[in-house]
């Protein structure tokens, strides 16, 4: 039986970096001269060892005889410190002539991903379709197994898997990646193959950031996310956790963020299409809006589309009572007292005319919250959140022209709470310290470094 082990850059020792120089010194039959003049070089091998760009596969790359055979001896140490530094470099020929297709359009599918990882199955759903467009455009054979087999060859070289979750093995690879993708053809074949809303607004914002800065451009841009657009009423926000302890997890961008998209490319298209999905979403969001989610969010979409109404914007009229709808929906049910205060803010704008629905629903939902005070910071087990629930009562009191005495009954109720809290709180133990650390063992100094690789030219 095979068994992967799966080591963590940033957890490395430099002991550990050490050994891993070392060893691909010693295995990939490097030139003494070469390694010589790491030694002899000031701070050559602690520069290499203790760079923040340090990675085994640039130190792979940088120790291959084949590779490095156009430098010699002298040039070796400040050619390797250049590849630490801009690893780029390293990145391009890898990319461009070491993996196949399939391997490229899983990096470009997990590219416009979340920098901090995506689950697996979310992955294969980005890359299918970009991969079978860009396998019928440029001639390239493509199977059902190519997901499974473009993981297999990445992992442990362009990309890490922790948990089911896949990122980038190194930030130095999205940042070659963020080069490459500076491509507006190529950028327009991947919004067809959109399935979510997150992993579209991620494309949109890089072409928006990094390529055509034209109103025309943009535009031309922006009308290729129609489809998607109309499709966004029917991509779940909430998919079955992976696991037991997690039963749903978040799959896509929430509801209000899907509008304010939609609302930021009509802004660049002015295409009524998008105000047309707009309104089919606010309809019927999928799973409903929420309240730690959506609140605010929702609160100045509703400020924003009728800032647009004169502009044109389609159906402005409709859509504003479908979002305020959703807010009243939010409200009612119970909101917390922070992202009340944000709807209250936005509400308050003198610039907005709100229906007298909303402003009975934000009046209802600030009597509540004195009304009910003691059940309410009953539930609550933290100081500093009781603290945040007073400035926000505070702040809530003055919105509904509360009775002074009203503020600081709750006010008190919210003390009692503190005290409560403190007195239930075990006294924690003075630390005691041996004098000595766990770790001291794995220390490597700059001496140690040497005579180890002082062994290798002996």
């Amino acid at each position: 039986m095979h068994t992967k082990y799966v080591l963590d850059v940033g957890v490395y020792t430099r002991r550990i970096r050490a050994r891993i120089l070392y060893n691909h010194l010693y295995v990939s039959g490097v030139p003494k001269s070469f390694i010589r003049s790491l030694i002899d070089a000031e701070g050559g091998l602690p520069e290499i060892i203790d760079h923040p760009n340090y990675n085994p596969r640039i130190i792979e790359w940088m120790t291959d005889s084949l590779k490095i055979s156009e430098i010699n001896a002298r040039q070796y140490r400040s050619a390797f410190v250049a590849a630490l530094t801009t690893p780029t470099l390293i990145w391009d020929t890898a990319f461009r002539t070491h993996i196949s297709s399939k391997c490229q359009h899983l990096l470009f599918a997990l590219f416009f991903c979340s920098e901090y990882g995506v689950e697996m199955e979310d992955l294969q759903i980005a890359f299918n379709p970009l991969h079978a467009a860009l396998s019928k455009k440029y001639g390239h054979s493509y199977g059902p197994k190519d997901f499974v087999e473009a993981i297999k060859v990445l992992e442990g070289s362009f990309i890490g898997i922790h948990g089911g979750r896949v990122s980038f093995i190194n930030p130095s690879v999205r940042d070659y990646l963020t080069e490459y993708l500076n491509d507006r053809a190529l950028l327009a074949d991947f919004t067809a193959t959109a399935q979510s809303a997150n992993w579209a607004k991620e494309l949109w914002k890089h072409y928006r950031d990094h390529l055509d800065a034209t109103a025309d451009g943009r535009a031309e841009f922006a009308r290729l996310f129609i489809p998607l657009g109309l499709m966004l009423k029917a991509v779940p926000v909430w998919k079955t956790g992976i696991g037991s302890n997690y039963p749903m997890r978040t799959y896509d961008m929430w509801n209000a963020s899907r509008l304010e998209l939609l609302l930021e490319w009509w802004d660049a298209a002015h295409n009524e299409e998008f105000g047309v999905a707009a309104l089919a979403l606010a309809a019927n969001p999928p799973g409903g809006y929420r309240s730690y989610l959506d609140a605010d969010t929702l609160a100045n979409l509703i400020a924003a589309v009728k800032d647009r109404a004169e502009d044109g914007f389609p159906e402005a009229e409709l859509l504003c009572e479908h979002l305020e709808a959703g807010l009243i929906g939010l409200v009612r049910d119970g909101i917390a007292s922070d992202d009340l205060v944000k709807v209250c803010d936005i509400v308050n704008e003198e610039s907005t005319t709100w229906s007298q629905d909303v402003h009975d629903a934000i009046t209802d939902a600030i009597q509540y919250e004195f009304s009910e005070i003691a059940s309410i910071v009953a539930q609550i087990d933290s100081e500093s959140t009781l603290n945040d629930h007073a400035d926000s009562l505070q702040k809530l009191g003055r919105r509904a022209n509360a009775a002074p005495f009203e503020i600081q009954d709750a006010l008190q109720t919210i003390n009692d709470r503190i005290e409560e809290i403190r007195d239930e709180a075990p006294q924690a133990k003075s630390p005691k310290f041996s004098g000595s650390t766990p770790f001291g063992k794995d220390e490597c100094s700059d001496q140690e470094i040497r005579d180890l690789f002082l062994g290798l030219v002996s």
